[in-house]
C-alpha cells in the first residue's frame, strides 16, 4: 500500500459563490493541484462523512458535489477514485447508502466503492 502526504502541510480558503463543484476544483488547484496529493498513486480513497441518512445541508454528510469534484481531479490524474465510508455506529450502512442515493450517484459519478 502507497500512502501519499503532501510535502507540506497546505490550507486553501475560498467561497462557494460559484457552487460547491467549482470552489473545490479552484481550492484543488490552490494547494498545487491534485497530482501533487497523489504522487503518482493509482486509486485515491476517497472517505467523505456519510454519519447518518441526512442530506448535505443538515451538515451531517458530505455534499455529493465536493465528492464529484474531488473524484473528477483525482480521474483527471489517471487514477481511481474508491469510496470507502461507514456511518456512524448507530446508522446502518445499507440503509444510509439507500437514503442518500449513494448507490446510484457513485456509478454517475464513476466512483468504485470499497465495502468493509
Amino acid at each position: 500500500m502507497l500512502a501519499t502526504r503532501p510535502a507540506t502541510d497546505t490550507i486553501a480558503v475560498t467561497r462557494t459563490f460559484d457552487g460547491i463543484e467549482e470552489a473545490a476544483h479552484r481550492m484543488i488547484k490552490q494547494i498545487g493541484g491534485m497530482a501533487a496529493v497523489l504522487q503518482g498513486a493509482k486509486v485515491a480513497i476517497l472517505k467523505p462523512n456519510f454519519v447518518a441518512g441526512r442530506s448535505a445541508e443538515t451538515g451531517s454528510t458530505t455534499s455529493f458535489a465536493l465528492l464529484k469534484a474531488v473524484a473528477e481531479e483525482v480521474q483527471a490524474c489517471g487514477a481511481e477514485p474508491v469510496l470507502c465510508e461507514m456511518p456512524g455506529t448507530e446508522f446502518d450502512r445499507e440503509a444510509t447508502y439507500t437514503i442518500l442515493g449513494v448507490e446510484q450517484f457513485l456509478p454517475w459519478a464513476s466512483i468504485s466503492v470499497l465495502l468493509i
